[in-house]
């Protein structure tokens, strides 16, 4: 799971000849190993270092990227051809060996990873040295999920002695890798851009690979900058500090603000409906959240309703699942508030007002920590809404918020949280056993890999999930997912907030651009002109 681009670019005219393009973003990245980053910011700049084998686009449909076509897969195995032209930035091949690499990192126990799925589902790489781009795949089982989530290349000829030399515990790869220690070294990308500069937390300096195989980008130099609060961003702009700001972790009121704001004239603001949901995610092995009378009680006490209307301008919708509006499979589901009911079933389970209207049992206050991302000013307004309605029910919050890298790249993944604000992305057509299956809660024993973050455990849904993953009827596969959700929401395990409407603000001198599959990444780079 990647934890969630809109641009607001200047127009030409304001461009001096040859200028980077600066982007300011306010979630913070991690790191930019292609395995081991666990971050959407990360996640939305993956297309400016990295091509992978194959490619989705908006619509969800698979394209082929490296690989010069989609194969068939015939008895668990297909076989994948690389581009000839493929190179990493210091001019070597890309063959089946570095994506032989990125397969055995992934699978590796002391490598974090978001999904394990992606690299368990591969048995099997081979290839002839006499042929080094043409891979025979083996695969698990005969799933329609074959030819998507794959695990990425990595440069064979830098990264396998470190691998094979320092994968000795949890982490001591990761840390010897130069995608962490070295992270301007030629030869780390595959993409239209390297890596010539970089700062965790500032900034990273983005130039052409003069080796990418593809589109030789129009605009030469980008600049990735790290801008800590939602409230500084139009004075940036405004200041020429950036010329660009990238949807993650910008919030969707400031880009209401901005469409009519007339200081942005020269700006069109596009909302495209994505695939993602703004939720509350509930540590469900947490001593108070694991009993299902509680989560009851949160999720009953959230009026979705006011708050978008309040906050979002009714622009966005209330969720009542994990399913996007686009999907074939969504149903509009009456809204789950019930305030009255929440405080039936808490009375129920012992937890009794004082004078004060506050809950306490067997002398203990009824409080829990909630956390989201500090310095986006709409996620923290919406959790001290959502903490006052948790407190007209008895139950007192305990704010404790965090940068979004810190948040999201540690404690999310660490389980250390009660209740967290964030964006999450239910994908069409895609594996789910990544987010949801019991074998994907990270722990200190898998190095915390795995999606599964909500630390959810059921039998039913572990069956449903490799079902889902083995049908191969479209249709059929709609209906699972329903049922996917209608366990997920029955259980409160996760509480949906609101359906995610990307921002899209382009001058009108800008072109190629093209919204990606996450509603928030920032696609085909090389294409982009002026």
């Amino acid at each position: 799971m990647k934890l969630f681009v809109l641009f607001l670019l200047l127009p030409l005219s304001l461009f001096a000849a040859g200028a980077p393009l600066q982007i300011g973003i306010i979630q913070e990245w991690d790191n930019l190993h292609p395995v081991s980053y666990q971050t959407a910011a990360t996640e939305s700049i993956l297309q400016f270092m990295f091509r992978d084998v194959v490619y989705r686009d908006a619509s969800g449909k698979i394209l082929p990227n490296l690989a010069v076509s989609i194969p068939k897969l015939k008895n668990k195995q297909a076989t994948w051809v690389l581009n000839e032209q493929a190179k990493w930035s210091d001019g070597t091949a890309i063959t089946c060996a570095d994506w032989h690499l990125g397969w055995q990192v992934g699978l590796s126990d002391n490598v974090s990873k978001s999904e394990k799925n992606i690299y368990s589902k591969i048995t099997d790489m081979k290839w002839d040295t006499k042929t080094p781009k043409k891979c025979v795949v083996t695969y698990a089982t005969d799933e329609w999920t074959y030819d998507r989530d794959l695990p990425p290349v990595l440069p064979s000829h830098i990264e396998k002695t470190i691998f094979e030399t320092q994968n000795t515990k949890v982490g001591s790869y990761e840390q010897s890798s130069n995608y962490i220690k070295n992270p301007t070294l030629k030869g780390l990308y595959s993409g239209p851009y390297q890596v010539v500069e970089y700062k965790i937390g500032s900034h990273i300096i983005f130039e052409e690979n003069p080796y990418f195989f593809g589109k030789k980008p129009a605009i030469k130099r980008i600049i990735l900058k790290h801008v800590s609060s939602t409230s500084t961003l139009k004075s940036y702009l405004l200041s020429k500090e950036i010329n660009a700001i990238s949807a993650v972790g910008f919030p969707p009121d400031l880009a209401l603000d901005f469409a009519a704001d007339t200081s942005l004239k020269d700006f069109t603001v596009h909302f495209n409906n994505g695939p993602i949901f703004q939720g509350l995610f509930l540590n469900n092995e947490d001593e108070l959240l694991k009993n299902l009378y509680m989560r009851e009680a949160l999720t009953y006490a959230i009026n979705k309703k006011e708050l978008t209307k309040a906050f979002l301008g009714g622009k966005l919708n209330p969720a009542e699942t994990i399913i996007s509006e686009n999907d074939s499979a969504f149903v509009l589901k009456p809204a789950a508030y019930d305030p009255k009911k929440s405080e039936a079933i808490l009375d129920k389970n012992g937890w009794v007002k004082d004078a004060s209207g506050v809950r306490k049992k067997n002398g203990k206050v009824l409080e829990v920590e909630f956390k989201t991302s500090a310095g986006i000013k709409l996620y923290e307004t919406l959790q001290v809404s959502i903490c006052d309605y948790f407190k007209r029910v008895g139950i007192l919050c305990k704010i404790k918020n965090e940068p979004p890298r810190i948040l999201l790249g540690d404690s999310v993944p660490k389980g250390n949280f009660q209740i967290a604000l964030f964006g999450n992305t239910t994908y069409p057509d895609t594996s789910l056993k990544g987010l949801y299956h019991s074998a994907d809660i990270p722990s200190d024993k898998n190095a915390w890999a795995g999606g599964n973050v909500l630390r959810f455990q059921s039998k039913e849904m572990d069956t449903l999930l490799e079902k889902y993953d083995k049908e191969w009827s479209q249709s059929k596969r709609a209906q699972m997912l329903k049922k996917i959700d209608e366990i997920l929401i029955s259980q409160k395990a996760v509480i949906p907030i609101y359906h995610r409407r990307e921002a899209l603000v382009l001058p009108k001198a800008l072109t190629g651009v093209e919204q990606s599959a996450t509603g928030t990444g920032m696609a085909k780079p090389e294409n982009w002109k002026f």
